[in-house]
């Protein structure tokens, strides 16, 4: 993770593409447990922020779909990242069954941002834990 000219935080992937992080688009996984992050398509992130989107200001480009994409955090910054995520204390979560019961709190403004749910859609294939059935 690096930080821009304005010190807002850019997941930095594929040598110089980035996306700008923003606590409201984390997701967990059901299945692995594991933390991903929502994409911002090119149009979207220019509409959002008025920036490029890697280091050079060349954009990002994604697949062409009109459904949200996620992409993994690396585990040496979700680690990181999980010093900000805390369980929900309360129970106004069960009545969103999108949401997991976690939130993110952030160091810099103290403000908290509910974690979703990855959507089904978007959960790894059988691939990303090649467990054997009846084998722990």
């Amino acid at each position: 993770m690096q930080h821009d000219g304005d010190n807002q935080k850019l997941f930095v992937y594929g040598g110089s593409l980035v996306q700008p992080f923003s606590p409201d688009k984390l997701a967990i996984s059901q299945t692995t447990g594991r933390l991903y992050h929502e994409l911002v398509s090119d149009k979207r992130h220019q509409d959002e922020s008025n920036t490029g989107s890697t280091l050079d200001g060349r954009s990002t480009p994604l697949h062409a779909s009109s459904q949200l994409e996620y992409g993994l955090i690396k585990s040496s910054v979700a680690g990181s990242l999980s010093e900000s995520i805390m369980m929900t204390g309360d129970n106004n979560h069960e009545e969103n069954e999108d949401f997991s019961g976690m939130h993110f709190q952030c160091s810099s403004t103290n403000a908290t941002f509910p974690i979703k749910w990855l959507p089904c859609r978007a959960q790894p294939g059988p691939s990303a834990m090649p467990f054997i059935d009846g084998i722990e």
